[in-house]
């Protein structure tokens, strides 16, 4: 099985759903019309960009302290899929459930990002955010990603509010959805963002004996998971090499069988959702690979001289918990300097 032979990362995208069928709408802001009347323009807008002029500390005004970026060029980029990935998660968690997005070349994204700004208000600071939020507008994020095929990935954001995706009369309210919809969760590359239940530990102290207790609760979040098809595709690789009794290598630059599949599940990034289903993947290899280990042990008769009962053996589940599979950190999702649109533009001419 080729796909086996290659780097972590490359496994992951030789098992990944085409980006067009998972990211939703491409033509989201192809399919709006042109000559579709700003926000900026309408009565949704009307005094939404007036300032308060109040003096502060500096000579300063509370206008300056508001100010805007610029231009579309100036978006920053997510510095990794990861730092993507968990910017997408936050902005759910803070309220931005409405979205559309797709690819687009990187020869159209000047103008694409110029038209989008020029509809939502994208180029808002946080300080103006937080005043549009107050006002009862919705605040709108534009987030670009370099995809492997030279394109851009590209999310729109909204929360609820006049002058958002939620507004009926926004130009692209027909290409819309809401995370929280069965047809409208974010996806990118193998992942999925949804709402979902999970178990966390708990430590407090009993008030009768005052000692520690340790306890699970049910909490729900959003997280991200590996699609049901990447799921199955690596469940349906892992019986193949089990068959095929590939028990394999998991050396980086020699990934192959069973161990190199489950070396390549345990790089991806590691969302409380994710990490659960690798564990799963872990476990459901384990109980495969009994099956045919002792077919594999007569037929390595050294290796079994050699090692014992060490041969032919999966790591135990409870180790790759423990040693291979920390839990996710909140990561910098800039660089610093952080990468913009415009530089990552001129990267690719």
């Amino acid at each position: 099985m080729r796909s086996l032979h290659l780097t972590s990362m490359q496994y992951m995208h030789r098992v990944s759903v085409p980006e067009k069928k998972l990211m939703g709408s491409v033509s989201a802001a192809d399919s709006a019309s042109a000559d579709a009347p700003s926000f900026r323009n309408s009565p949704s807008f009307e005094g939404r960009y007036t300032k308060c002029r109040l003096p502060v500390a500096g000579g300063s005004t509370e206008e300056q302290l508001m100010s805007d970026k610029k231009s579309a060029l100036e978006l920053r980029i997510p510095r990794s899929q990861t730092a993507l990935m968990q910017l997408l998660q936050l902005d759910i968690v803070n309220g931005y459930r409405w979205w559309c997005g797709g690819e687009i070349a990187a020869a159209k994204a000047i103008a694409f990002a110029d038209k989008f700004s020029s509809r939502y208000p994208v180029l808002r600071s946080e300080r103006g955010r937080a005043y549009d939020r107050k006002k009862g507008f919705a605040t709108c994020h534009l987030v670009f990603y370099p995809l492997p095929n030279g394109k851009l990935a590209w999310w729109l954001m909204s929360t609820e509010g006049r002058g958002g995706l939620a507004d009926p009369t926004a130009p692209d309210v027909n290409v819309a959805r809401h995370a929280m919809a069965a047809n409208g969760h974010i996806t990118f590359g193998d992942y999925l963002l949804h709402y979902a239940t999970k178990r966390e530990r708990r430590k407090l102290v009993n008030a009768m004996t005052g000692k520690m207790v340790a306890f699970d609760k049910e909490v729900s979040t959003w997280t991200w998971k590996i699609t049901d098809w990447a799921y199955n595709e690596v469940k349906s690789s892992i019986e193949r090499a089990a068959n095929g009794l590939q028990y394999g290598s998991e050396q980086e630059g020699t990934l192959w069988g069973v161990l190199g599949i489950l070396a390549c599940q345990r790089s991806r990034p590691l969302f409380a959702g994710v990490r659960n289903q690798v564990v799963e993947l872990h476990r459901y290899a384990a109980t495969v690979w009994d099956r045919v280990r002792p077919k594999w042990r007569a037929q390595h008769g050294q290796l079994v001289a050699n090692h014992g009962d060490c041969a032919g053996a999966l790591r135990p589940v409870g180790e790759v918990l423990v040693n291979y599979l920390p839990k996710m950190r909140r990561l910098p999702v800039y660089g610093v300097p952080a990468r913009t649109l415009s530089s990552l533009l001129a990267a690719q001419e």
